[in-house]
């Protein structure tokens, strides 16, 4: 009885590690996304990605709560199964018939993530250069004035510089 339990148990397992690739798979989809966002500067579309990547982000949470839970009650079932805290454990603790599925999956999981985490390391790459970028022009927007000092009117008298700020600072 035990072991057809521990059947179940680990086809759910699967399945719910198969919808853990899906949901990463739609993640770096709405990664790919918002970096295009980023790059061609549309901001609607970065804050659409974002939301997006935030409802993926809580799917993969709750995925990973019912994978957790899934694996709790499948260590209940044997005592090999008891201190399997990873799926290459579970993979050399289960049934032969497992393994092959179980590592396909694994070596899916493993490639998928490592995508995800190379999206998202350039897409912080992308952000932190645009906010340097920003902070740059603004600095030399504001200090635009003391560096205008020397400048002349086609009538050959000095333009006053309190004219010629690009950004107006009164509040």
């Amino acid at each position: 009885m035990a072991e057809k339990n521990a059947d179940a148990i680990l086809q759910r397992l699967i399945r719910i590690l198969s919808q853990e690739i899906v949901i990463y798979t739609k993640l770096l989809t709405v990664l790919e996304e918002k970096q295009q966002a980023i790059v061609n500067g549309e901001v609607e579309k970065l804050q659409k990605a974002t939301e997006d990547e935030q409802a993926t982000l809580s799917d993969a949470r709750n995925t990973e709560k019912e994978r957790k839970q899934t694996l709790s009650s499948l260590a209940g079932t044997s005592n090999n199964l008891k201190d399997v805290e990873s799926l290459r454990q579970l993979i050399s603790a289960v049934e032969y018939k497992y393994h092959q599925r179980l590592n396909e999956i694994r070596e899916s999981l493993e490639n998928i993530l490592e995508k995800v985490a190379l999206k998202n390391e350039q897409n912080k790459f992308l952000l932190n250069h645009s906010i340097q970028f920003v902070q740059t022009m603004i600095k030399d927007l504001l200090s635009s004035r003391e560096s205008m000092n020397d400048l002349y009117a086609s009538n050959g008298k000095n333009l006053d510089p309190k004219y010629l700020a690009m950004l107006d600072r009164r509040i």
